[in-house]
Parts: C-alpha cells; sequence; structure tokens
C-alpha cells in the first residue's frame, strides 16, 4: 500500500513539476493566480454559508455556540491551535529546505498559508505543491516539490500507522477478538509499517528506480531536480517524522477540547483513539477539502455515533475544525498572496 502510494505520489510530483516549470515570472500570470484565488475561494465559501443556513439545526446551534458568553476564550484556545499546528509544519518545511536553499520560519509560515489555499480546491490536497513554491526562488522551485513529497510522505505514514493502531485497540475493545485474529491483524500491521518505514527512509533509492524505467522524455529534465532526496540523512528523516507525529498530537488536542470545553462531555483514552482512526479515514478522501466536507462529516458521525455522540454533535465539531484549521488559514493565504508575496 505505501509503495504503490509512493508512486502515486511520484506521478503526481512529476505533473507538478511540469505545471511549475512552464509557468513563466510575470506580473500578468500571478495576477491571474492571485484574483483567482480569490474569486474562487470567495463563491465556494458563499455556498458552503448558504447551504449551512438551510440546514436549521446546525445553523442555530453554531449561533449559539458563538454567542455563549465565554465564547471568546474558546476561539483564541483554537487560534492558538491552528498557530501551533501550522507553525510545526512550517518549521518541518523549513528543515526539509536546508539542502535546498536557507529560509525563514515566517516565510516556511507564508507559503504554508499559501499551500493551504491552493490545496482546498484540488483533490487529494495537490494544489499544495504549487501554492509553496510560490515563496521560493525560480531556481529552487523543482526541487523544492521534492521536499513537499517528503513531508507528506512522513505526515500520512506517521497518521497511517497510528490510525491503524488505534482502529485495532477500539474494535478490541468493543468486541473483543480472537488470539488468531488478534496476532494476525498485529502482523499485518507491523508489516505495513515495516514497509512503509523502509520505502520512508530508502526513498533517496527511489531516483535510480525511476530512472531505470522507460519515462517521457519530457519527464527526464525533472528527475535531476529531485537528486534532493539522496541529500536527507537518516537522523534527518527520523527528526521530519518526529515533527509529523508533534503535529497529529496538536489535532487530536484540538479535538478533545473541542468535546471537552464546547460540548461538556467527560472524554478518556478511547476519544483520543478514536480521534487517531477518524484522522486517518478522513485524509483517504480524494476529494477537495472544501468540497469534501460531507464525506468527512459522514465519518465523523459514523465513528462519534459509537461514543453516543449524536449526529448534529458530530457534523458541528467537524465544522468548527473545518473551519478553523481550513478556512482561517486559506483567508490567511488570500491575503499573504495579495499583500506580502516576495517577489524574486
Amino acid at each position: 500500500m505505501y509503495l504503490a502510494k509512493g508512486f502515486i505520489y511520484f506521478h503526481h510530483l512529476i505533473l507538478k513539476l511540469e505545471l511549475i516549470s512552464s509557468i513563466k515570472r510575470s506580473h500578468a500570470i500571478y495576477s491571474v493566480i492571485k484574483w483567482g484565488s480569490l474569486i474562487v475561494l470567495v463563491l465556494l465559501l458563499a455556498f458552503h454559508f448558504e447551504d449551512l443556513k438551510h440546514s436549521v439545526i446546525l445553523w442555530d446551534t453554531l449561533n449559539t455556540l458563538v454567542r455563549d458568553s465565554d465564547s471568546w476564550w474558546k476561539i483564541s484556545v483554537m487560534l492558538i491551535f491552528v498557530i501551533l499546528n501550522y507553525t510545526i509544519e512550517a518549521a518541518k518545511w523549513k528543515q526539509l529546505l536546508r539542502p535546498i536553499t536557507a529560509i525563514s520560519l515566517w516565510h516556511a509560515f507564508k507559503g504554508i498559508m499559501m499551500g493551504i489555499l491552493f490545496s482546498v480546491f484540488t483533490p487529494g490536497r495537490l494544489g499544495e505543491f504549487g501554492g509553496r513554491m510560490l515563496v521560493l526562488e525560480q531556481r529552487h522551485r523543482l526541487s523544492g516539490v521534492a521536499s513537499v513529497l517528503v513531508g507528506s510522505l512522513a505526515q500520512n505514514l506517521s497518521i497511517m500507522v497510528l490510525g491503524s493502531i488505534s482502529a485495532l485497540y477500539l474494535y478490541k475493545l468493543s468486541s473483543g477478538l480472537p488470539v488468531i485474529v488478534l496476532a494476525s491483524t498485529w502482523i499485518l500491521i507491523l508489516s505495513a509499517t515495516g514497509i512503509g518505514l523502509m520505502v520512508y527512509y530508502n526513498i533517496s533509492h527511489l531516483i535510480s528506480v525511476i530512472e531505470k524505467r522507460k519515462i517521457r522524455p519530457s519527464w527526464k529534465k525533472h528527475i535531476h531536480s529531485l537528486t534532493v532526496l539522496s541529500n536527507y540523512s537518516s537522523r534527518e528523516l527520523s527528526r521530519i517524522l518526529m515533527i509529523s507525529i508533534l503535529r497529529i498530537a496538536v489535532w487530536v488536542a484540538t479535538y478533545l477540547f473541542i468535546w471537552l470545553f464546547i460540548f461538556r462531555l467527560s472524554i478518556d483514552v478511547n476519544f483520543v483513539a478514536a480521534a487517531l482512526l477518524l484522522f486517518m479515514l478522513q485524509t483517504g478522501v480524494p476529494l477537495p477539502p472544501i468540497t469534501g466536507i460531507l464525506a468527512r462529516g459522514g465519518l465523523a458521525v459514523f465513528i462519534w455515533g459509537h461514543f453516543g455522540i449524536d449526529e448534529w454533535s458530530a457534523l458541528i465539531a467537524t465544522f468548527i475544525l473545518y473551519f478553523f484549521n481550513l478556512i482561517i488559514p486559506s483567508i490567511v493565504g488570500v491575503f499573504v498572496l495579495l499583500f506580502n508575496y516576495r517577489k524574486n
């Protein structure tokens, strides 16, 4: 599964490399990207909020939560979680860019915001590649895409492992498993984890494997830009993996905060496992984040329903996460694109 996903990532990576390398630095193209992104985001937000108003229960509940007397500090804490989450991601990308170019944490953060902006429109968040590259100099962009690939693999590997273990824990807890099934499942998880780690720590060998295969002539010029993958040591890759796990911990803490302080529920370790499982399942949704909220909401209803949480509460919690982790960063990304774009 991990190996197949790695080659899928590579295929999309080459497509992004071709796109990025074909874009010339011109004011006209940048203006189209800038204003086009703004218009599309505004239209999609208007559509979603109009659709939200038709869900009377959902809309009224959200209004009640916002107008609550102590909502200000809850909103403040949620914003702190969001800033922490994407600051960690910016630090991770800054670390991945070290073999390519020096970049400040602030510029990495701006790249993350623009990446989020473009990713919400595209399946599998592929637009994130192009958005981040706007903060890099032209000569570093192709290699920069490879750095995003490594970070994405680390993030997906982390959540796949933690989500799989959580699924096994919850299933064993709810129904009990025969020893043979339990042992077989653990062997499967450990095997998949081993393969995933082997691919991750040997990602530098990806180039030599691909070069031996018959590839399109137009792709060959991009292969050289991926040689940056050989510059990552095992220690650096392990550090990136730890940072990825830290991001997951922040996401889980955000979810637990919503249940504990916004919905005032009693939580335990099972909620942690459920949040990790849900994160894994939602990560696998191939739809663009801004149009895939219904699919993600359906998964949340299914998972949290096993904990006695009603459908509307699960949907509201999903929307709160969606709003703070995607909508707000996308709006910030628009402002970065409009006013703070670094001329290279």
